[in-house]
């Protein structure tokens, strides 16, 4: 998989840590173009949308972060006591996380990582790319036997949490 067309999110996001916090990114969404600061690939807790927290909270166990990004989410999962594995397909954004304190993140994908188990699957903001709706996450994620599809949730990017459950087929 090639990833060029990536790399000036995975610089911006370099430029925004390595002090630059002017640098935004320009997305297009629905149509639409926005800028976009890149302080939102860096927040806390406190700055979680409902969404993102209730995702968090759901989080068990053995964590795999998939798109993990800059690794806010895998930073307060780690700060509440679970093991994260964060993957990225962007070497900069695994650079990032890394320097920021994610104890384990690497770069690679949820079609070629191999680290099981694991007992929750959080895909959170652009994480979530490979998955476009229920039916295609199950597609997505078959190769992984006993984990139970939770939930997705739209607002403007999609986000989802899978995990294992007691007894779950």
């Amino acid at each position: 998989m090639t990833t060029d067309h990536y790399d000036p999110h995975g610089q911006a996001l370099l430029d925004y840590f390595h002090g630059d916090t002017s640098a935004t990114i320009r997305i297009h969404e629905y149509g639409k173009q926005k800028e976009v600061p890149l302080s939102l690939f860096f927040r806390g807790w406190d700055e979680f949308p409902s969404l993102e927290r209730k995702a968090i909270e759901m989080c068990r166990g053995r964590v795999l972060d998939i798109g993990a990004g800059t690794g806010c989410h895998s930073l307060v999962l780690q700060e509440r006591g679970l093991f994260v594995y964060a993957i990225d397909f962007l070497a900069d954004c695994v650079e990032i996380m890394k320097k920021r304190g994610v104890k384990e993140a690497h770069c690679g994908n949820i079609h070629t990582f191999d680290a099981e188990p694991f007992d929750t699957l959080l895909c959170l903001m652009n994480g979530i790319a490979v998955v476009e709706n229920e039916e295609s996450a199950k597609l997505a994620l078959e190769h992984r036997p006993g984990l139970r599809f939770i939930g997705l949730e739209a607002e403007s990017v999609p986000r989802a949490v899978l995990t294992r459950r007691p007894n779950a087929r």
